[in-house]
């Protein structure tokens, strides 16, 4: 790697190291999607927020009707980002710190429209549960 994406990468990013000794560097926005890259490769994933709506077990239909919603919403989105990927083969110990921060950059936006997609949906999601009470 550069010597000035490495010390961006470490500066930004937490620091994880693997048991072969290899570093990891992930970056988290929202909750939705992460940044994980090591030398060799770059990853856009999901983070932790998704477990809340898809992985816990559902209380009643409406809550299968949302996690199905969410899972559907997430494969919109990862095929946005595999697809930036794609077109670009990133290589992370080729990359400068412009190109680097052009990434994080277009992954913190579609992070913050797939946050906004999210709030959509819940607040739907929220109104149809009260309405169903009446």
């Amino acid at each position: 790697m550069l010597r000035e994406t490495r010390k961006y990468l470490e500066e930004n990013f937490e620091t994880e190291e693997l048991l072969c000794g290899n570093k990891v560097f992930q970056k988290r926005f929202s909750g939705y999607w992460k940044i994980v890259l090591n030398k060799y490769w770059v990853d856009i994933i999901m983070d932790e927020m998704f477990e809340k709506y898809m992985l816990r077990p559902p209380k009643d239909r409406n809550d299968v009707a949302l996690a199905k919603t969410v899972l559907t919403l997430y494969a919109t989105y990862s095929k946005k980002m595999v697809s930036k990927l794609k077109t670009e083969k990133i290589k992370p110990k080729n990359l400068n710190l412009k190109q680097i921060t052009i990434l994080v950059n277009e992954v913190r936006d579609l992070d913050a429209e797939f946050s906004n997609d999210m709030k959509r949906l819940l607040t739907i999601h929220r109104t149809y549960k009260l309405n169903e009470d009446f």
